[in-house]
């Protein structure tokens, strides 16, 4: 990168758009090239995880109606798979399909499509089944705990939001603990980021900020 440059909405794509064909998208250069080398189709570098989000939606301006498809990361020996939630949200709110890399052998620790060539794996393959990822919407027809298990892993922060905020809503005192005991065995431990979100729920539980809570 240049120093100082502007990243967040930049990118650098390879090939040529087809206007009927997909779009894919990635977090480095080398997953973005050995994808468009696997199968000849337009790639994007969005050089970070958190830039796949703003790049996919100014694509999505463009290109209403073409199928977009996210190159994840498998961060899988990190604390954090940045790589997938990062995916999962921008998928999430721009309608993509994810392809996530499926290793047979995990000995190099190996993250990404690149290392899938590297080890000999079938990359046109793993990206030609990529699955639509369903934006999550809360379902006033089901129960907080039934919303629980239908949110998808790794769960979206306005998905982990919207059950803390109903659940304080519905139970300001000490039920609430129930339901949030409940999320965190679907979603794992809440990050400091969340936590941070159920303390100011729990300030606000008058009337007036009713809409707050049901986002």
């Amino acid at each position: 990168f240049t120093t100082g440059a502007k990243i967040k909405g930049g990118f650098h794509l390879l090939g040529k758009i087809n206007p009927d064909g997909a779009i894919h998208f990635a977090e480095g250069y080398s997953t973005a090239a050995t994808a468009h080398q696997a199968i000849n189709q337009a790639t994007v570098v969005c050089f970070n995880a958190g830039n796949l989000s703003p790049v996919i939606a100014e694509f999505r301006k463009k290109y209403p109606d073409n199928k977009f498809v996210i190159c994840a990361d498998n961060d899988q020996f990190g604390e954090v798979n940045t790589g997938l939630v990062k995916a999962t949200e921008a998928a999430a709110k721009h309608t993509c399909s994810i392809a996530l890399p499926v290793f047979k052998d995990l000995s190099s620790k190996p993250t990404d499509f690149n290392d899938l060539q590297l080890l000999g794996g079938d990359v046109a393959g793993q990206l030609n089944i990529a699955k639509p990822q369903e934006p999550w919407v809360f379902n006033d027809k089901l129960t907080l705990i039934q919303n629980i298990d239908r949110i998808p892993l790794p769960a979206p922060d306005n998905a982990i939001n919207s059950i803390m905020a109903r659940s304080v809503l519905e139970h300001p005192k000490n039920p609430y603990n129930f339901t949030i005991d409940t999320l965190e065995r679907r979603v794992g431990k809440l990050s400091k980021r969340n936590s941070n979100w159920l303390n100011t729920l729990l300030k606000r539980k008058d009337e007036d900020t009713r809409k707050f809570h049901t986002i």
